[in-house]
């Protein structure tokens, strides 16, 4: 087999590039402005939704155009079938998914896609909502069903231009059918298109047609409405396409190993580089990793430092108290600075006198304000929601706690302003009989 690339190939791969970056950037922007969506509809603004609907159909128009035409500029090969085979199954998936709901819910009562419940909870004419409907599944059969047509199409193509690129090693040549450069590309000044060779990695896991088969069966009631098993579904049905692509690749790389190792000198030079940058590569990373260690170190030290605007008092009557008898501690914590600051968390641990082991002499019984309670043993998070002091303010806390047996326990308090701990004075507690 020859390896050395052709002119030729070289032309179709530039030829495919633009549709393959459009196509990249598409479905980029697509997922990227989900967020503006959901901001829409959670602040009911219909000027964001509209926008965002139009925005939507626009790309999925662009992306249609492109995954039409990538897929025109593939090769006729002996797996027609199975592009057909494809098509029929993600066509299938999605408009049995369609069909069942308008059968089931033909006034979109009860249909769970956000577009289509902000409509309906807006005044939205069911017309309206049938038409964003079928614009939005339609777009999306064509686009999902042309992605498979052109993966099909460029199957040789990718081959030939993987093999072209002559990867040394497994780790190369999956590197390379991910867009990265070989040695041979680097050597030769060989420029081959990142995008055509990542497209297949990324379009393949979005073309997910069985979860909308079992969204079907659950419509018709064939199936009980089981979110856990539509996850696990797109799960799978996720990594069987990269899983497919993967051991298409290891199935190629292998049965061509021997004609990408032909020149032994060639092969030698390849290896000696590749432990060369692979040598850079782990001093690089582990320079990075330092760096990072130390600046997220620094960091966490700079953001969880002691919050100087706090300060805590505690009232306690410095004296026994009886076993299993109620009593208070209570914490006064003043904003002494010049902003608002928030208090977030109480946490109240029970120690032996001596600070090395926790005790289990003291019971935590209740506490006022508190939104939340956690208790695990000898340890108490007091959990306070939407708390916000003044400058001048002060908050009242009472912790009330029960004696389980005699003797001294030592209670250690950590007041939390978001990350920042200010620790309370401890407070020795003398538990009589």
């Amino acid at each position: 087999m020859n390896v050395i690339s052709s002119d030729e190939l070289f032309l179709q791969i530039r030829k495919s590039q633009p549709l393959t970056r459009l196509v990249i950037l598409g479905v980029l922007a697509y997922f990227l402005s989900f967020p503006l969506l959901q901001h829409g509809i959670a602040q009911k603004d219909a000027r964001i939704v509209w926008g965002w609907f139009g925005f939507a159909v626009l790309l999925e128009i662009g992306l249609s155009v492109s995954a039409w035409l990538l897929a025109r500029q593939g090769e006729q090969t002996a797996l027609r079938q199975l592009a057909w085979a494809g098509v029929l199954v993600i066509a299938s998936g999605i408009w049995s998914d369609v069909l069942a709901t308008v059968f089931k819910t033909p006034d979109m009562a009860r249909e769970g896609n956000p577009i289509i419940v902000f409509l309906r909870e807006n005044g939205g004419s069911l017309w309206i909502q049938y038409l964003v409907g079928f614009t939005a599944q339609s777009l999306l059969t064509v686009i999902a069903c042309a992605l498979w047509v052109a993966f099909v199409r460029h199957l040789p193509r990718y081959k030939a231009i993987l093999l072209a690129m002559r990867p040394q090693s497994l780790t190369e040549f999956l590197w390379a059918s991910l867009g990265g450069r070989t040695y041979f590309s680097k050597t030769e000044n060989l420029t081959v298109s990142r995008s055509y060779r990542l497209i297949w990695w990324l379009v393949l896991p979005l073309i997910l047609p069985f979860d909308r088969f079992l969204l079907a069966l659950e419509w018709i009631g064939v199936l009980p409405p089981t979110p856990w098993l539509r996850g696990l579904i797109t799960t799978l049905q996720t990594l069987f396409f990269i899983v497919s692509l993967l051991s298409w690749l290891l199935f190629v790389y292998f049965e061509n190993r021997a004609s990408l190792r032909a020149d032994p000198v060639f092969a030698r030079r390849a290896q000696q580089a590749h432990l060369k940058g692979w040598l850079l590569g782990c001093s690089a990373f582990t320079l990075a990793v330092c760096v990072l260690a130390c600046f997220s170190g620094a960091t966490y030290l700079w953001a969880t430092r002691e919050p100087e605007y706090l300060q805590v008092r505690i009232e306690y009557a410095n004296e026994p108290v009886k076993a299993n008898v109620p009593f208070p501690v209570i914490y006064l914590i003043e904003n002494i600075g010049s902003k608002e600051v928030p208090v977030s968390e109480i946490q109240a641990t029970v120690w032996e006198t001596n600070g090395s082991v926790v005790s289990e002499k003291l019971l935590f019984v209740l506490a006022t304000p508190a939104d939340e309670v956690n208790t695990y043993g000898p340890q108490t998070t007091l959990k306070l929601n939407n708390v916000t002091l003044s400058p001048g303010n002060t908050l009242r806390a009472e912790l009330w706690f029960a004696g389980l047996e005699p003797g001294e326990v030592l209670l250690k308090t950590s007041i939390y302003s978001g990350w920042r701990e200010k620790m309370a004075p401890p407070v020795n507690i003398q538990i009589a009989p």
